[in-house]
């Protein structure tokens, strides 16, 4: 798996956002992932 340092930033603020409780949904994190694995 092959990230750009933009997607990895992304993955890196949505941990914190996770961890903030913003994102309540795995479901929603996994389809965000997915999105950023399926636009290279």
């Amino acid at each position: 798996m092959h990230l750009t340092l933009e997607q990895r930033n992304e993955i890196i603020e949505s941990k914190k956002e996770i961890e903030k409780g913003l994102f309540i949904d795995q479901l929603e994190l996994d389809k965000e992932v997915d999105k950023w694995l399926n636009a290279r």
